[in-house]
């Protein structure tokens, strides 16, 4: 089974707090995504998901997702950007193939892709 590697998993608050203050967001009707350029915490990518959205089950089924867009579209990510992502909704009953274009839209619109 493929994962993503621990050491880059967003998981420390104020690495959290840090991106949303002095990062940039992006936004689509499925995801958010928060971005920062940044030489401290570069490379770092954490997921997040509302208690809005739904119960447990839905919130880290949305979750899964989201690692498993960024996992497939991490190669074609700038490696010196730190960023996180959002769940939306519109991710409720959404399938992967779904989740992965909104992200590589955003990444598009970010302008985070390597050339």
């Amino acid at each position: 089974m493929y994962e993503l590697p621990k050491n880059i998993i967003c998981r420390d608050n104020q690495e959290f707090n840090k991106v949303y203050s002095l990062g940039r967001s992006y936004v689509n009707n499925q995801l958010v995504v928060h971005v920062l350029k940044s030489d401290k915490i570069k490379g770092k990518v954490g997921f997040a998901v509302g208690k809005k959205i739904g119960n447990a089950v839905i919130r880290n089924r949305i979750k899964r997702m989201m690692r498993e867009a960024y996992r497939l579209c991490r190669h074609e990510i700038n490696s010196e950007v730190s960023m996180i992502l959002i769940g939306r909704k519109a991710l409720i009953d959404a399938k992967c193939d779904v989740v992965i274009k909104a992200f590589k839209n955003i990444c598009v619109k970010a302008k985070i892709l390597r050339n």
